[in-house]
């Protein structure tokens, strides 16, 4: 036990609570001095190491190899490209929005989920704006071939052949 403390079991409904998700150790088996317990609002909780994992903090913290402890965070990805959602509680799914040591990347998997809607939407009004630009081009097209007929029998009346077409090339 390393000089760790081993906390008591805890009966949750008359069965023993597992606690530690990877290797599923039992709340019992958990030595909190070396991996200590997140308690989430949800009233569930599990031990850092786990969380961590879920949370995959290695993919958004450079993390000392000796120590286990956060250096600082890695550069993110200017581009969105993850399409999950904000990970959370794995037994009620509560989104651990109240939890510091991943707020950074809670907050990140929101702002990823309100782009991609930003995005979606700008695209869908910029489909309709382009449609309706190409429906006034049609219509400005039509009337351009409209003028150019009557002006040029109106022309063709009141002016000889050569005044005409010098006319039409400088239209």
């Amino acid at each position: 036990m390393k000089g760790g403390k081993l906390v008591n079991n805890y009966e949750k409904g008359g069965r023993l609570v597992i606690c530690r998700l990877i290797i599923f150790e039992k709340y019992g088996q958990i030595e909190i001095d070396e991996n200590p317990l997140i308690f989430l609002s949800c009233r569930h909780f599990y031990t850092v190491s786990s969380l961590d994992g879920i949370m995959e903090l290695t993919k958004h913290y450079i993390i000392d190899s000796q120590t286990g402890k956060i250096v600082c965070p890695k550069l993110s990805q200017q581009v969105v490209t993850s399409r999950s959602a904000p990970k959370g509680c794995l037994e009620c799914r509560i989104p651990l929005r109240d939890i510091g040591r991943y707020n950074r990347i809670v907050k990140k998997a929101l702002l990823d989920k309100a782009t991609r809607r930003f995005v979606a939407q700008a695209s869908s009004r910029c489909a309709e704006l382009v449609k309706e630009i190409q429906k006034r081009e049609m219509k400005i097209e039509g009337e351009r071939r409209e003028f150019m007929l009557e002006w040029s029998q109106a022309a063709s009346e009141s002016r000889d052949l050569d005044q005409v077409n010098s006319s039409l090339k400088a239209y």
